[in-house]
């Protein structure tokens, strides 16, 4: 029943006349409010099988608060196989220098490449 028969019908708005064996489509409005997406996956269906297959990275700043040695800014990395995250505190954005030590330390602990960031 549509919301405005249910509001005729049960005396909810005084003043209002309505045909109510007019059967009238539904709008566009309704239908789309009713559909649905289907749910976010709990778990990414790509798998990472090495350190370095897939690094997540974010740069945050600046800061109103200074850092004990200066720093404003930070730049995050997190290893998307062994959840392992480093965080790098900068005085100015420099995240070039920092991304390019990050994947020296992955290489000279690891032997191996980053792949994806």
């Amino acid at each position: 029943m549509g919301l405005v028969k249910m509001l005729k019908e049960k005396d909810m708005v005084k003043e209002m006349e309505i045909n109510l064996d007019i059967q009238s489509p539904q709008c566009i409005s309704c239908i789309k409010a009713k559909s649905y997406v289907t749910l976010f996956p709990q778990q990414s269906k790509t798998e990472y099988k090495e350190i370095g297959d897939i690094i997540f990275t974010d740069g945050w700043g600046p800061a109103q608060t200074t850092g004990i040695r200066g720093e404003h800014y930070y730049v995050s990395f997190t290893d998307g196989v062994t959840q392992c995250t480093q965080i790098h505190f900068m005085k100015k954005k420099d995240v070039l220098r920092h991304i390019k030590d990050y994947q020296a330390f992955i290489k000279t602990q690891t032997s191996k490449n980053l792949k994806a960031m």
